[in-house]
């Protein structure tokens, strides 16, 4: 394996992953937009919706970062670099999502 087809592997890994965060998001917008008649579903699509975007943005982040790297050619692959940028990706917005639960006052519901 040479330095192009581990870049192809980190860049496909982080594509794929991306495109199901934004998949995922975009299904629980199509289906859950007038989720509002329960609350408890209402706030269920509001956390999911969050978390999958910020997902989604954080996925953009680690791939702008692995552009950098490509660019520079200065880091090989490896498991750990993947698995920390799985571990950023997905726990960071859970850690944001978690935090705006706790803190968050009930202001963020429709009346429809």
């Amino acid at each position: 394996m040479d330095v192009d087809d581990d870049l192809m592997i980190v860049r496909n890994v982080l594509h794929i992953n991306l495109s199901i965060c934004l998949l995922i998001a975009q299904i629980l917008f199509l289906f859950g937009i007038n989720q509002i008649t329960y609350k408890l579903g209402c706030r269920t699509i509001t956390i999911l919706l969050h978390y999958f975007l910020l997902a989604t943005l954080s996925w953009m982040f680690i791939d702008a970062i692995e552009l950098v790297i490509a660019l520079k050619h200065m880091l090989k692959l490896d498991r750990i670099r993947i698995l920390a940028y799985i571990l950023y990706a997905y726990g960071f917005p859970l850690l944001i999502v978690i935090l705006s639960i706790v803190l968050s006052t009930n202001e963020h519901h429709s009346e429809a």
